[in-house]
């Protein structure tokens, strides 16, 4: 199985999507929003989340969508490496530039 790796800034966005959802939805739905967020999540190591790819943003990302949230992926054999995880009327372009390299080769 291949392992599962994180950029600092995806950490940041799944932080940030924690405490929004806190504060506008409450604590029951929050939980079952990140639930499911974390089940997209694992579900790319196991191959049963569908992604598409997205070259057209970044060589080698791909994309796969829970809810209004984008998570924005590279694979090999070796591991999943989650970019950024990005809400949908974001501007992907914008928030998936040189921010989101330094921790590719890590």
């Amino acid at each position: 199985m291949r392992r599962l790796d994180f950029t600092e800034i995806a950490r940041a966005d799944l932080k940030s999507i924690r405490r929004y959802s806190q504060k506008v939805w409450g604590p029951d739905r929050t939980v079952q929003y990140m639930a499911g967020l974390r089940d997209t999540i694992k579900g790319l190591v196991t191959g049963t989340v569908v992604s598409r790819n997205r070259d057209d943003l970044r060589p080698r990302l791909q994309m796969a969508t829970w809810g209004r949230h984008c998570v924005f992926f590279e694979a090999d054999q070796s591991r999943i490496l989650v970019v950024r995880v990005l809400h949908d009327r974001m501007d992907y372009q914008r928030h998936l530039g040189a921010e989101a390299g330094p921790d590719r080769d890590r």
